[in-house]
């Protein structure tokens, strides 16, 4: 078994943002830094921060639009991600970002991440070995939104699942000892 969810920082909600790669870049980047402090969940860092980077990017001001996990690592790549005190949470479409919050994220980038063809479970296993989380895009299925949210619930493949309903954006923080993946 590998759990690294001693390293993933407090739930948050995501509001009526579509903002969930923010979130799950958010969550990621928590994982990592708090992994090389060795020290649990220290790290809070902001969704909105690279959502509004995407905005100024896309030119899409003020628009309460979803964002690829792509784009969302290039943002905690080459600008870095600031923390969630400097710039919080907030339920409303907002472009407005500081220049601390500009300045603080340049110290806090994506460290050791690596691609990883989920399709390779060899793989995905290798990673979270080597004690890093992983994010991940789902694509989700109406059956989703009709199946009761338990947590800790294991959600098993449906062999009808309906019709495709769009995407999300979770992290992995590790598998059990039955070999279920926990995100």
């Amino acid at each position: 078994p590998i759990d690294l969810r001693s390293f993933r920082p407090p739930s948050r909600s995501q509001m009526d943002l579509e903002d969930c790669t923010g979130f799950g870049l958010a969550f990621f980047m928590g994982g990592l830094w708090g992994i090389k402090a060795q020290t649990p969940a220290p790290y809070q860092f902001s969704a909105m921060f690279p959502w509004a980077q995407e905005r100024v990017a896309e030119n899409d001001f003020g628009q309460n639009v979803g964002c690829s996990i792509a784009d969302d690592m290039a943002v905690g790549t080459n600008i870095g991600n600031c923390l969630l005190a400097t710039m919080p949470d907030v339920d409303s479409a907002s472009d407005a970002v500081s220049q601390a919050a500009i300045a603080e994220a340049a110290n806090y980038k994506v460290i050791n991440a690596a691609r990883v063809n989920v399709d390779d479970l060899g793989a995905v296993d290798q990673v979270l070995s080597a004690s890093q989380p992983i994010l991940l895009g789902i694509t989700c299925y109406q059956s989703l939104w009709t199946m009761a949210a338990v947590p800790g619930a294991i959600i098993q493949a449906q062999d009808n699942p309906g019709a495709e309903v769009g995407g999300h954006c979770v992290v992995c923080w590790g598998k059990t000892a039955d070999g279920n993946y926990i995100v």
